[in-house]
Parts: C-alpha cells; sequence; structure tokens
C-alpha cells in the first residue's frame, strides 16, 4: 500500500517535521514539552498508518480515534510553548501539582 495515496497521512507527516524543526528553537529546560510534543506528533503519523493497514471497520477506526487524539496532544503541547514563550517564562518543567498543605 502506498501511504502517500492518502492525503491525510501526508498532511501528517508534514505537521511531525513541522513541529520536530520548530522545537529544536524552544529554549533550554523545554525537553520535557519537546520531547512529549515529538512523541505525540510522531504518534499521529503512525497510527495512520496502522490504521491504513487494517481491514475496514472498528480496528481501523480505533487507530484513527488514537491519532485524532495524539494530534491533540501535540497541539497542546505546542500552544503551552508558545504561550510560555511569548510571556518570557522558562519551560523548566512540567507544572507542579498544587499543593494541599
Amino acid at each position: 500500500m502506498d501511504l502517500h495515496r492518502f492525503r491525510t497521512y501526508g498532511v501528517a507527516v508534514s505537521l511531525l517535521a513541522d513541529f520536530v524543526r520548530a522545537s529544536e528553537a524552544w529554549p533550554r529546560g523545554s525537553g520535557w514539552l519537546r520531547d512529549q510534543g515529538n512523541r505525540a506528533a510522531g504518534s499521529v503519523v503512525l497510527n495512520i498508518a496502522e490504521g491504513l493497514g487494517k481491514p475496514r471497520g472498528a480496528e481501523r477506526l480505533r487507530f484513527f480515534r488514537i491519532a485524532i487524539a495524539s494530534a491533540h496532544e501535540a497541539a497542546a503541547c505546542a500552544e503551552v510553548a508558545r504561550r510560555l514563550q511569548v510571556s518570557g517564562r522558562s519551560c523548566g518543567g512540567p507544572p507542579e501539582s498544587p499543593s494541599t498543605s
């Protein structure tokens, strides 16, 4: 099967490449967010490809749903990075849980 015949797959590959290139410029200390975003963007590509390899039906749809969820996750990573950089704050690590004391 030629995956490149499927427009969605090509768009996902382009977005992964764009995400990886853009995240290389993120400031020191943002590796946790870069890694999570790269994994999520990669998951979009891989789940579309795996779904296309399945017969039509519930199993194929399951992979496409995972790809959609991963796309949301990658978009959230990009949004968090944008907001942290715009405000001039460091991307030093994941947010800490609120203290209960």
